[in-house]
């Protein structure tokens, strides 16, 4: 994948994207979350809603775009296949792009096996839960 390269453009924006929708959404996370101010077509409106607030993030840089609406689609995945969700979905998201980029700083991308991806799903859930 050219996003997860050593290319250092690359990994700036992808780190960009991740912290861009992150921050806002997972200020909403559980009973003290924050509402997030939304201006949407010169309405604006507060919400605590996960994927309404993923929704209205957005970037002008096509690559930061294109990974932004990549974490959109699981925001609206979870929210169409559980019902809520939205932001735990969010969170696991960003956690296992940030141990999946650790994995390939230390590992030598050839030796990247199913069961290293597995690893880092299990090292996720431990630091979640």
């Amino acid at each position: 994948m050219v996003i997860l390269s050593d290319n250092f453009e690359y990994e700036q924006k992808l780190k960009n994207s991740i912290e861009k929708v992150s921050n806002f959404v997972l200020s909403t996370y559980g009973p003290f979350g924050q509402n997030v101010l939304i201006n949407r077509n010169g309405k604006s409106f507060l919400t605590k809603d996960g994927v309404t607030v993923a929704k209205a993030v957005t970037s002008n840089d096509p690559i930061e775009s294109a990974i932004i609406d990549i974490i959109k689609q699981t925001a609206e995945s979870t929210v169409r296949d559980a019902g809520d969700g939205t932001t735990s979905s969010i969170l696991f998201l960003t956690k296992f792009i940030n141990e999946i980029k650790n994995l390939l700083k230390v590992t030598n991308q050839n030796d990247i096996t199913p069961s290293k991806v597995k690893e880092c799903f299990e090292t996720i859930f431990n630091k979640l839960f």
